[in-house]
């Protein structure tokens, strides 16, 4: 009697001190996350999702293909209490990292110890990428809280716990109407961890039964909402081959653009283990290298964890990566490998060096990686496609510059040029009045082709000029040229852009107080003005 009372105390502190992590946790991220939250929707994808609250339509790109009808439902709900789709997005990111945080805690407290949980679950929080993608009105928190709701789900079936099978197929089902490649790039992991206990035929053929049903509770309402499989499907195929069109050697690409690709993906790939992390790795597989044989594939865990990155990884590198955001879906498994290795390190060294103990050096391990990843992160660089607060802030700055400078023009003369589609549909939402233009060139089976879109009122329409020939309205007085220091084609080609307009109209500057520089130029009659191949002309 005396053994089960102590049992069940030692069981009763234990979930209680489970609890107290995680409130910790949960505060910690609040702490963390709240002060850098971007004020203004990030990017033209966010401005889909926002748009999609109001009228789902993916021929609008309201949102883009495939859809992602849940988190559209889910941000319509939040949207109810906030009534701004920038913070109900934002606010989601957050509450997503809370769960996957959490997520990790559990699994890694099963897969190893509560104290690699802790570790793992800290490193989490101040990851670079993961907490860039909290911050902001992005998808992408949903690839990390499935795939790690997957994983954890999966992980229970092949520790033989039989509760979790049609759990699992819910799961990995239903993380499609967030992100559809989930579904396939995570079911590798998830049918490995059903058959590890044995090849039970009945209990899979039940278990894609599960799959298959929640797959269609948000595949049949986009289809229906979309017209119809064909019309769904046409969209998506022609999204789709415009995106791996220019990626992809196996789609058309080049082989510059496939490797610019890879180099890409690998340096956000070492952007999500982190600098100091991989230099502990690093020292870790060098003293242990006789550990590291063929025999790791014999491993339960070790085979978890590469099925858990594999899919994805090989996907993005021969296919399609444009985001750093798509890596969130394994950045989960390097924060697990790298607490395990902290702590075996710390071991290690604690042998080698007598008098301090393996705790010390875990902390001070620990410290030293969030330290860099603070670092990382704060950085106040402008650099567009960086995964830091510098790039959330550059980004908050410009679209209130924007919103301020067209205070001065009337939307009734002015429109609005973009040389860059994302910023463009940004700042447009913002400013539904105006009109503008934007020219896109995307590839398609290895051809180039062009896109000039008209948009206004949250309406786009493409517009097939001849000779590619643009005629303006007889009111239009001013354009406002959107080629500025700050947009994603960089310094060079603003450069080209600006001298290619000064040399045949007067440009004027609107300069802010940061240096963010806004252009614009009058309209009289008989005007041509030839830009990015394209001819404007008002008669």
């Amino acid at each position: 009697m005396r053994n089960i009372n102590i049992g069940k105390l030692r069981n009763f502190l234990t979930k209680r001190f489970d609890l107290v992590i995680l409130f910790i946790l949960f505060f910690m991220i609040l702490l963390i996350r709240i002060p850098f939250a971007s004020k203004f929707l990030y990017d033209g994808d966010a401005v889909s999702y926002a748009l999609a609250f109001q009228n789902f339509n993916i021929y609008l790109d309201q949102p883009q293909p495939p859809g992602y009808i849940l988190f559209i439902a889910l941000g319509r709900i939040v949207n109810i209490v906030f009534n701004d789709p920038n913070t109900s997005m934002v606010f989601i990111s957050i509450v997503f990292s809370i769960l996957t945080v959490f997520l990790v805690y559990f699994l890694a407290k099963q897969m190893f110890s509560r104290k690699i949980a802790i570790i793992a679950s800290v490193l989490l929080i101040f990851n670079p990428i993961f907490w860039f993608y909290g911050e902001t009105s992005t998808i992408y928190m949903g690839e990390a809280l499935f795939a790690t709701l997957i994983a954890y789900t999966s992980y229970q079936m092949l520790k033989g716990d039989n509760r979790f099978i049609y759990i699992s197929a819910i799961a990995l089902g239903l993380s499609g109407g967030f992100r559809s490649d989930l579904i396939f790039l995570m079911f590798p992991l998830w049918f490995f961890c059903l058959i590890y206990q044995g090849f039970d035929y009945k209990k899979i053929f039940k278990s894609f039964i599960v799959l298959i049903e929640f797959a269609l509770f948000w595949y049949i309402p986009t289809i229906l909402l979309s017209g119809g499989y064909l019309n769904y499907s046409q969209v998506t195929k022609k999204v789709w081959l415009i995106a791996f069109g220019g990626s992809s050697i196996f789609f058309g690409a080049n082989l510059q653009s496939q490797l610019m690709m890879d180099y890409t993906l690998l340096s956000w790939t070492l952007d999500g283990i982190g600098i100091l992390s991989i230099f502990i790795l690093s020292i870790y597989i060098a003293l242990n290298f006789n550990k590291f044989t063929l025999s790791i594939l014999r491993n339960s865990k070790a085979i978890f964890l590469i099925l858990w990155i594999f899919p994805s990884f090989l996907f993005y590198f021969l296919i399609y990566i444009p985001k750093p955001g798509y890596t969130l879906i394994y950045v989960p498994v390097f924060v697990l490998v790298i607490s395990y290795v902290i702590v075996n390190f710390s071991s290690n060294l604690n042998k080698k060096i007598k008098g301090i103990p393996s705790n010390y050096l875990i902390i001070l391990l620990l410290v030293l990686c969030v330290f860099f990843s603070i670092t990382q992160f704060t950085s106040l660089s402008p650099n567009p496609k960086g995964i830091d607060y510098g790039n959330i802030q550059s980004k908050d700055l410009t679209t209130q510059y924007f919103i301020e400078s067209l205070n001065d023009f009337n939307p009734n003369d002015t429109l609005i040029f973009f040389t860059n589609e994302d910023d463009w549909r940004k700042y447009m939402y913002y400013y539904t009045n105006y009109e503008s233009l934007t020219n896109l060139r995307y590839n398609v089976s290895g051809k180039t082709n062009q896109s000039i879109i008209y948009y206004k009122n949250h309406k786009s329409t493409d517009i097939n000029p001849q000779n590619n020939q643009i005629i303006l309205n007889s009111s239009t007085k001013y354009i406002i040229w959107m080629v500025t220091d700050n947009s994603n084609f960089g310094a060079t080609d603003n450069f080209n852009y600006l001298q290619e307009l000064q040399s045949q109209i007067n440009v004027e500057t609107i300069t802010f107080s940061d240096g963010y520089n806004i252009y614009y130029s009058e309209i009289g009659n008989n005007t041509n003005i030839n830009i990015d191949n394209l001819t404007i002309t008002k008669d």
